[in-house]
């Protein structure tokens, strides 16, 4: 995959102080720092939920969750910390087609600087475990009737407790921590 030369129109800032092109990603650019701190700030499910739930947390879960790949799964959602989000009935429209385009271009460059090959799909114990969370997310987090997409597999989690739900602070250390136990420098 080709990146272009960033356009000087084209970076934002992050929390660590760096210019990042988010449509033209340089693996030096990404800081685990940042990945961190923006997760941690940004709200699941465009901020439907009925309480504040950090995509850094969601991520944390989904880590503990992929024992194969856990992190695949902590850095499933790094792109986010760049790009945003976007609601998936609309992501996966084919209006943005190029959205995903380029969230794959980012975590192709994500990914290998902290070793990860990024593979063409995300490993099935991460997508599994993603699904899952979705599904005790949709649970614990939205409106009393989510419809069929978080409901028809709750047999799935039943056994599964509540979660505790996690601060933006509590949110960005849990995630550092993790990342310091799986990646280990």
């Amino acid at each position: 995959m080709t990146v272009e030369e960033p356009d000087e129109r084209g970076w934002m800032l992050t929390y660590t102080g760096k210019r990042f092109y988010p449509l033209a990603p340089r693996s030096r650019d990404v800081d685990i720092i940042d990945i961190a701190h923006h997760l941690s700030n940004i709200c699941r499910y465009t901020g439907a939920c009925s309480t504040y739930y950090s995509v850094a947390q969601h991520s944390v879960l989904v880590s503990r969750m992929a024992p194969e790949h856990p992190l695949w799964g902590l850095l499933h959602d790094a792109s986010e910390a760049y790009l945003c989000d976007m609601a998936r009935p609309i992501k996966h429209t084919e209006r943005y087609t190029h959205y995903r385009e380029d969230e794959n271009r980012l975590l192709s460059v994500i990914l290998p600087v902290f070793g990860v090959h990024s593979p063409a799909f995300m490993p099935s114990d991460v997508e599994r475990a993603d699904y899952l969370m979705c599904i005790v997310e949709g649970r614990q987090l939205m409106p009393k009737d989510p419809g069929a997409y978080w409901t028809r597999n709750l047999d799935r989690v039943k056994d599964l407790p509540p979660m505790e739900i996690w601060d933006q602070k509590r949110s960005e250390n849990e995630f550092l921590d993790r990342f310091e136990k799986i990646y280990g420098k």
